[in-house]
């Protein structure tokens, strides 16, 4: 199909899929007209990123979402959706569902790294079906064969953000807020003093009964960029910080990954990963 028939629709939900569309932005991959709908609330745009005209970065609503589908209509463009999941709301699955062509996925994290994703019924999915993530060099989920997977994006892509970085150098423990790591620390670590933690920027996920003397939302500063200045031990459960820390060479001097025990063997990727790393990394089945 020309490109002047088609055009592709891309919903973004966080900021490993914004990041990821900046990639895709700069190699004009579909090389048509884009239009990404971003959840604001949720991730933030870098202007500096935005080069293309064809692309067009637009706050999701659905007056937005149909207001865009109705020109496509009358200019008689069949449409090439790519979500990160279809858990978006009934409007926007429904929607999607019927008005789209071809209905595609993009990576929005993790799911990449378990066997069996959380977000997305692979058993739904045909061979065909795209899914567009980052050019890993690690072993992803089994779920990944049975479709189009297209690893294309250079990981560079996951360290763009639009904060600075913080000094977290003169810490000796790191604690990164993901389930049961809160837990693992107030039980286990007997000498808490010197700890930075890094509270979960998702209110929902924020756990209000433990405190810290120092800790700042990981939406506030460059979270993965700032951890290349650690050196003490680091307190991680399954996260994408994980992920981008397993790519750098600046390490922690130990990690210590905590998994919950029902999800460790569906994360077998990111445990083959954490043996990849060139430093101490003890998993924490809790």
């Amino acid at each position: 199909m020309k490109a002047k028939d088609k055009i592709v629709f891309i919903m973004v939900s966080n900021q490993v899929s914004l990041n990821l569309v900046y990639g895709l932005e700069s190699l004009n991959h579909w090389n048509s007209e884009v239009r990404v709908f971003v959840h604001g609330s949720r991730c933030s745009l870098m202007p500096h990123q935005h080069k293309l005209k064809n692309f067009k970065y637009i706050n999701y609503s659905k007056v937005n979402l149909i207001k865009e589908a109705l020109k496509a209509f009358v200019y008689r463009k069949r449409i090439y959706s790519y979500v990160p999941h279809l858990k978006l709301g009934n409007f926007v699955r429904n929607f999607l569902t019927f008005f789209s062509y071809r209905l595609n996925y993009i990576d929005d994290g993790l799911d990449t790294f378990r066997d069996i994703p959380n977000n997305i019924n692979f058993t739904d999915l045909r061979p065909s079906t795209e899914y567009i993530t980052f050019n890993y060099p690690f072993t992803t989920g089994k779920w990944t064969s049975k479709i189009n997977f297209k690893p294309i994006i250079n990981t560079d892509y996951l360290y763009l953000s639009p904060s600075k970085p913080i000094d977290l150098s003169k810490f000796d423990k790191l604690l990164v807020e993901s389930p049961l790591v809160n837990e693992y620390f107030e039980e286990s670590i007997v000498d808490k003093d010197n700890t930075f933690a890094i509270r979960h920027p998702n209110p929902k996920k924020k756990n209000l009964n433990f405190h810290y003397d120092y800790e700042a939302s990981g939406k506030d500063f460059a979270l993965e960029n700032s951890l290349e200045t650690f050196k003490g031990a680091l307190f991680i459960g399954a996260t994408m910080t994980f992920v981008c820390m397993s790519l750098s060479k600046d390490l922690p001097k130990e990690i210590y990954l905590i998994l919950p025990s029902s999800e460790v063997d569906n994360y077998s990727p990111l445990c083959s990963m954490a043996g990849l790393i060139d430093t101490k990394v003890e998993i924490i089945i809790a």
